[in-house]
C-alpha cells in the first residue's frame, strides 16, 4: 500500500500504511486501526490534540516530525469514526530515531 520509499523512517511507513488505508475505503464505516506502533497509537490517541493546540509544535515547542502525516490523520479522524487498538511494545519496536517526541 502506498509508495516506496528507500529515506522513510519506521515511523513514516506505519503513519503512511494508515492513511493508505484509509484512503481505500470505498464508503466511510467505524474503522479500528490495530497497531504495533507506539508512536502511531501515542499520537492518534494522546499527542495530536496538544500538537493541534500548540500549532504543531511539541511540548518541548519543536516542531513536529511528520507534520504533514499527521494533519492528514488528523483529517481522517475529524472525518471518520475512528478507533486505535494498540498492542505496541511487544512484537515490532519502535524506531524513534528523534521522531518519537511526545506532547
Amino acid at each position: 500500500m502506498g509508495e516506496h520509499r528507500d529515506d522513510q523512517t519506521a515511523n513514516q511507513l506505519y503513519l503512511r500504511s494508515v492513511i493508505a488505508g484509509l484512503k481505500s475505503l470505498r464508503r466511510r464505516a467505524p474503522v479500528v486501526v490495530h497497531t504495533f506502533s507506539g508512536y502511531l497509537y501515542d499520537g492518534a490517541t494522546t499527542w495530536l490534540a496538544g500538537w493541534r493546540e500548540r500549532k504543531w509544535r511539541t511540548k518541548e515547542g519543536t516542531p513536529v516530525s511528520n507534520r504533514e502525516l499527521w494533519q492528514q490523520i488528523a483529517q481522517f479522524k475529524n472525518e471518520m469514526d475512528i478507533t486505535l487498538s494498540g498492542n505496541h511494545g511487544t512484537t515490532h519496536p519502535v524506531v524513534a530515531g528523534g521522531q518519537g517526541t511526545g506532547p
